[in-house]
């Protein structure tokens, strides 16, 4: 695939891919089936305690991911659930791959809460040092992703991303603002996608500054409008002053979408 006019691409290189497996590896181990499967990756020896501690780490990440997306498991999970994510991931499309990348992440916090698992695995890489690790390496091989928040996001610019999405999504981790903070990440999981989904990217982008808006309200002991859509709380805040004066009358583009959205409800 071709790099976007950004610079980046957003396709998964099998190096990348490696790299990827490396990282779990020396985060949260990786048990083959036998001590001689050919890759340089540690090696457990059955019936050595941190081997049954990783197999259950995989299953329990690769069930979430076969929830999440509404699979029926994977080749090979029964037997060994490192080799079938592993196998999976090297040959899945890049939303997919992707997935198990986010999936895998969530999960590192997790089993290195567990001091038994800590104690027999020893890994290498400290959770933050994996979140690291795969942003540098997404940065590296000029793939426009980023792993921030729980969640792969897409990067077009690197200053827009870094001025306006970062402090977005810290904002919206505040209290009470958990369903703005849902509809924003399902906009990036759209984005994510690619053009074809920039439409419902757009669609809970506005979800979410509905949301936020409605939020505010509340905060402040506002009146909430008898309808909450965005034009109506949008003038609400606008008309108790809490709007810059650059942003008097809603942007144009942002209109366009909301008349769309009363079009097409979702």
């Amino acid at each position: 695939m071709q790099k976007s006019q950004s610079g980046y691409r957003y396709d998964l290189s099998d190096t990348f891919r490696n790299q990827v497996i490396y990282i779990w590896e020396k985060s949260v181990g990786f048990a083959p089936v036998t001590p001689n499967r050919n890759r340089a990756l540690a090696i457990y020896e059955p019936g050595y305690p941190g081997s049954v501690l990783v197999l259950n780490h995989y299953g329990s990440v690769l069930k979430h991911y076969c929830e999440e997306t509404g699979k029926i498991g994977l080749p090979g999970a029964a037997s060994n659930p490192c080799l079938a994510l592993a196998n999976f991931f090297g040959e899945a499309s890049t939303d997919d791959a992707l997935d198990i990348i986010q999936a895998m992440m969530m999960f590192i916090p997790i089993a290195q809460a567990n001091r038994e698992f800590m104690g027999a695995v020893n890994p290498s890489l400290s959770y933050e040092e994996a979140v690291a690790k795969l942003n540098s390496r997404f940065a590296e091989n000029s793939i426009g992703f980023r792993y921030e928040n729980f969640q792969i996001v897409r990067i077009d610019s690197e200053l827009l991303h870094s001025e306006a999405v970062e402090p977005a999504f810290r904002l919206l981790q505040l209290h009470g603002y958990d369903g703005a903070l849902e509809e924003f990440q399902m906009a990036h999981k759209h984005f994510r996608a690619g053009p074809d989904r920039f439409d419902d990217c757009l669609t809970n982008c506005l979800k979410a500054l509905e949301s936020t808006l409605q939020s505010i309200i509340q905060f402040r002991k506002w009146e909430l409008p008898g309808q909450p859509k965005f034009d109506n709380l949008f003038a609400e805040v606008r008309n108790k002053g809490a709007v810059r004066v650059l942003f008097r009358e809603p942007p144009r583009r942002i209109e366009e979408v909301s008349a769309s959205s009363r079009r097409n409800p979702q």
